[in-house]
């Protein structure tokens, strides 16, 4: 990175030397309105109809707002205290004083809390964006520090914040910088992501392992031991499908004709068109199509475990409802399926609007077309109605030949073809999938 040619002493320690032509000012005076404490009430109403309540509990130090904290105030008393894009929130007591929220990218009503203090950038003198990448500085924490240095009680008020001292580049710079910073902070956030997850991934294989072996499903003999430069990448299918059906979950779970049928048929298409390794399904023809009765109780066991989602009875079918880690999946999803995202997307996109039905049709002629292609067999519309009506289930006598055609000409309208990727779909005795 390239250094401005001239530099200024800025007359403050903690700052430092500046570039000639910026200027120091205090945050008072750049801001539209008088810095503003939140609404003194409390956070007891979870209606989605009103404006969201902030609270400091309710975002991080990665400055998103949490999902499963969602409080509200009726609009009569938050219209006083309600958000603006822009606005950045500075947290004035407790444990986390000092810590900062941009109000950014929320398309509904929002209002904030009395431990928070507004401030409304004047963008003709500060972006909101580079106010907020200032509080991220270590120059910011050192101003915190000498707050905390002059009084016993770790608490900031708007008097203080007042005269927080701020380096100020004209805006044509202050835009530059906080485009490369946005760039630059994204980059290395996806790099700590990843070695996150990779760390995690080994914790799981760790015990993983402990209970293989612990349990006898694993034999242990003398010849397997290995130098550690040799020990084989790690591989948890058990996990690695959960987080694929927590993914589609996500996405499907506020339609309520969304339940196990139709999630079974999306894993299915999403393992063999996407062509997705190392889930380690048993796929046989059930009364519904392509199921496995194994794997999705391992799925939904994982599901509930790890507080994603658990599992419900509508009537005679299961269908999924979230816990307070429904996006905790995410993380991993990444992780294991980030060179496919694309063609996921594609296939759910496809699958969003269908019915638990015509996914069905789809997910059964998909596999039996699939089968056919695996035992080379000549493939026909023909032939694989009739693999379908007389050689699935008896209950799929109920489709049509009609209406099983025009779902083989939408399946090659949208490029969901198969191509023989995988096994054999396997022949069940027990058909009872809800």
């Amino acid at each position: 990175m390239d250094s401005y040619k001239k530099y200024k002493n800025s007359g403050i320690d903690w700052i430092g030397k500046i570039p000639e032509h910026w200027e120091i000012k205090k945050l008072k005076y750049l801001v539209t309105v008088k810095l503003q404490y939140g609404a003194n009430e409390i956070a007891e109403i979870e209606d989605e109809s009103f404006p969201r309540y902030i609270r400091i509990t309710d975002f991080g130090e990665d400055g998103k707002l949490r999902s499963d904290t969602f409080k509200s105030l009726p609009i009569e008393i938050a219209n006083e205290y309600l958000l603006k894009s822009g606005d950045i929130l500075f947290a004035r007591s407790g444990a986390t004083v000092g810590k900062t929220f941009q109000f950014k990218n929320y398309y509904k009503k929002a209002c904030f809390a009395g431990y928070l203090i507004k401030a409304t950038p004047d963008e003709k003198k500060i972006l909101s964006d580079y106010l907020y990448l200032f509080t991220k500085s270590k120059n910011y924490d050192y101003w915190k520090n000498t707050i905390f240095n002059q009084s016993t009680i770790q608490n900031i008020g708007a008097d203080k914040y007042n005269f927080l001292l701020i380096p100020l580049p004209p805006l044509s710079e202050q835009k530059q910088i906080a485009k490369y910073l946005d760039a630059k902070c994204v980059e290395i956030d996806l790099l700590v992501a990843k070695m996150n997850n990779e760390v995690e991934l080994l914790r799981e294989y760790r015990t993983v392992l402990i209970s293989d072996v612990v349990t006898g499903k694993v034999k242990v003999c003398t010849d397997v031991f290995q130098k550690v430069t040799e020990t084989k990448p790690v591989r948890n299918p058990v996990f690695r499908r959960a987080v694929l059906a927590a993914e589609i979950v996500l996405r499907f779970h506020a339609d309520k004709n969304f339940g196990r049928v139709k999630l079974m048929k999306l894993i299915y298409l999403l393992e063999h068109h996407v062509q997705i390794n190392d889930l380690d399904m048993e796929w046989t023809r059930q009364l519904a199509g392509p199921y496995d009765p194994k794997g999705i109780g391992s799925i939904e066991k994982i599901l509930k475990n790890n507080k994603w989602f658990n599992k419900k009875m509508v009537g005679k079918y299961v269908h999924y409802y979230p816990l307070a880690k429904k996006q905790g999946h995410q993380k991993y999803f990444s992780s294991y399926f980030g060179e496919k995202q694309n063609q996921i997307e594609h296939v759910l996109k496809l699958t969003e609007k269908l019915d638990t039905e015509r996914c069905e049709i789809i997910a059964t002629l998909y596999g039996a077309w699939n089968d056919l292609i695996i035992q080379n067999e000549t493939v026909t519309d023909n032939r694989i109605i009739d693999e379908v009506r007389n050689h699935w289930h008896e209950s799929k006598q109920r489709f049509n030949e009609e209406r099983l055609k025009k779902a083989l000409g939408w399946m090659r309208e949208n490029q969901l073809i198969p191509t023989g990727w995988g096994n054999l779909l396997k022949l069940s005795k027990n058909n009872h999938e809800k």
